[in-house]
C-alpha cells in the first residue's frame, strides 16, 4: 500500500531536521495526505482506463463507482482530477478553454435538463441556462464538450436523481446521458450511493454501456482479512503525518476504536478525527498525536456514552481473543 504524502514526509525525514520544520509546512503537508490502497488504485485505474481506452476503441467505455456516504468516493475523484486541470489554449486568434476531464456534481432536485446546464456552466458557457428546446440544448452541450476537447465526463452524487422518486425524471436523465455518450463518443463515469444503479432500470441501452463498475466498502473490524486492511491503512496514514514520531494508530485497541466510532468510513476517520487531532498536535508543538488528543476528537464526533460503550466492548473483545490464544497454546503444548 503506497500513499501520496508519505513519500514526501519520509524524504523530508531523511534530508531535513524536522525540529526546524515550520508549523505552516506541517499544516500544508497534512492537507496532502491520501492513501492509495489496492482498492483505490484499482478504481483509479478503471476510471483512467475509460478515458484512455475510449480514444482507441470504436465506442466509449463507461463505468460507475458506488459506495455508502463517507467511504471516500469524492475524495478519490479529487485526487484523480488533480492530473487534469483545465487550461486555456490559443487557437488562431481565439482562446479556447480545454477541459480534459469534466467533473460535475449533481445537486438535489436535478433532472436531465439541469445536468446539461451544470455541464455547460462547468465548461464556461455564460448562457448555460438558455436553449430553444430539449434538442437545441443537447446540441449546445454536445458542441461545447467537443470544443473543450473533453475526454471524460464524471457525474458525481448521481443518487440525487434517484432520490426524486420520479420515473419520468430518472428516464429523462438516463436518456440525456445515453444521447450525450452516443453523439459525442465521450465516456462517462457515474458516481454515487448504491442506489445510482436504478438509473439503468428500464434502459438496457444505457446499462449495456456501463459494464465496468466498482464498489467502495467501509472498513470493518470483523475477520482477520478486514482487520489487517484497516490496520494497514492506519499504519500508512501514521507514516504520512508530518510529525516527528508515529502515533501508533495501528495498535489493536486504537484501530478497533477508530473503526468502530466511524463505522469504517474514511471521511469521518480522516476529516473529523485524525486530521483535527494532528492540527492540535502541531499547534501544541507535540511530536505525535497523543491518545488524549485522539480521544478528544472522538468525543466531539460521537456521544460520550456511546464512546464508553464501544470502549468497553472493544476491551472485552481483546481480552477474549487473548484468552482464546492462551488456551490454544495450552492445547498445542
Amino acid at each position: 500500500m503506497k500513499s501520496m504524502g508519505s513519500s514526501i514526509v519520509k524524504e523530508l525525514r531523511r534530508t531535513t531536521d524536522l525540529t526546524k520544520w515550520g508549523k505552516d509546512q506541517q499544516r500544508e503537508a497534512l492537507k496532502d495526505i491520501f492513501v492509495y490502497s489496492p482498492e483505490v488504485n484499482n478504481i483509479l485505474e478503471m476510471i483512467e482506463g475509460c478515458r484512455v481506452d475510449s480514444k482507441r476503441m470504436s465506442s466509449p467505455k463507461c463505468a460507475y463507482v458506488r459506495g455508502e456516504s463517507g467511504v471516500g468516493k469524492s475524495f478519490l475523484l479529487k485526487q484523480y482530477l488533480k492530473k487534469f486541470t483545465p487550461y486555456d489554449k490559443k487557437l488562431g486568434t481565439d482562446i479556447q478553454r480545454i477541459v480534459p476531464v469534466l467533473y460535475v456534481r449533481i445537486t438535489p432536485n436535478s433532472n436531465g435538463t439541469s445536468i446539461s446546464q451544470r455541464m455547460r456552466a462547468e465548461l464556461g458557457d455564460p448562457l448555460y441556462a438558455t436553449g430553444k428546446n430539449t434538442d437545441h440544448k443537447l446540441r449546445i452541450t454536445e458542441n461545447l464538450l467537443k470544443d473543450c476537447r473533453v475526454e471524460l465526463v464524471i457525474l458525481d452524487e448521481l443518487q440525487h436523481i434517484i432520490e426524486r422518486e420520479s420515473e419520468k425524471i430518472i428516464r429523462e436523465a438516463a436518456d440525456w446521458i445515453k444521447i450525450l455518450i452516443e453523439n459525442t463518443g465521450i465516456p462517462f463515469v457515474l458516481v454515487g450511493l448504491p442506489s445510482l444503479t436504478k438509473i439503468f432500470e428500464d434502459n438496457e441501452q444505457l446499462k449495456s454501456r456501463f459494464k465496468k463498475n466498482r464498489t467502495i466498502k467501509p472498513f470493518s473490524y470483523s475477520g482477520a482479512k478486514e482487520i489487517k486492511r484497516i490496520r494497514t491503512f492506519l499504519d500508512v496514514v501514521d507514516d504520512c503525518l508530518p510529525l516527528l514520531k508515529r502515533s501508533n494508530f495501528s495498535d489493536e485497541y486504537i484501530s478497533n476504536l477508530l473503526c468502530s466510532v466511524t463505522e469504517g468510513r474514511v471521511r469521518p476517520l480522516m476529516e473529523a478525527i485524525i486530521q483535527p487531532a494532528a492540527l492540535k498536535a502541531i499547534d501544541l508543538s507535540l511530536h505525535k498525536i497523543s491518545y488524549g488528543l485522539l480521544e478528544d476528537e472522538i468525543k466531539e464526533f460521537l456521544d460520550e456514552k456511546e464512546v464508553e460503550r464501544l470502549r468497553k466492548h472493544i476491551k472485552k473483545r481483546i481480552n477474549n481473543e487473548k484468552k482464546k490464544q492462551k488456551n490454544s497454546k495450552k492445547n498445542v503444548s
